[in-house]
């Protein structure tokens, strides 16, 4: 199966959002997020999602996480193949010191994947 921990589509816009921190000049923002796209085109999540028809796939996502857009959220769950599991949260976006969030999501992800069937 394949676990997509916070995941996002719509590279494009993820790359807008990211570099709204930044101070750069919107002719220069524009021409980075054009230039990052473009280079990032063949990894985008939407391409290849779909062609997992027969892949077990969990999506776990907060929809008011500040570091990924609700739009690119939704893009990756327009993109799942059918029968994904979508589950969603209320955490913040997972850090590395947030110690109990991540018991607490590693055992989601052991729970969802004792449920797969065993070939």
């Amino acid at each position: 199966g394949l676990v997509l921990l916070y995941g996002f589509a719509d590279l494009e816009r993820m790359f807008e959002h990211a570099l709204t921190r930044l101070e750069w000049p919107p002719p220069l923002r524009r021409g980075a997020v054009a230039l990052a796209s473009h280079l990032a085109q063949g990894f985008e999540p939407s391409r290849h999602l779909g062609g997992l028809a027969t892949t077990p796939v969990l999506l776990v996502n907060d929809l008011d996480d500040h570091l990924v857009p609700r739009q690119c959220v939704e893009a990756l769950h327009r993109a799942a193949p059918p029968g994904a599991t979508v589950h969603i949260v209320k955490t913040g976006h997972v850090r590395p010191k947030k110690a109990e969030l991540i018991a607490e999501l590693t055992e989601l992800v052991f729970t969802w994947s004792d449920t797969l069937a065993m070939e």
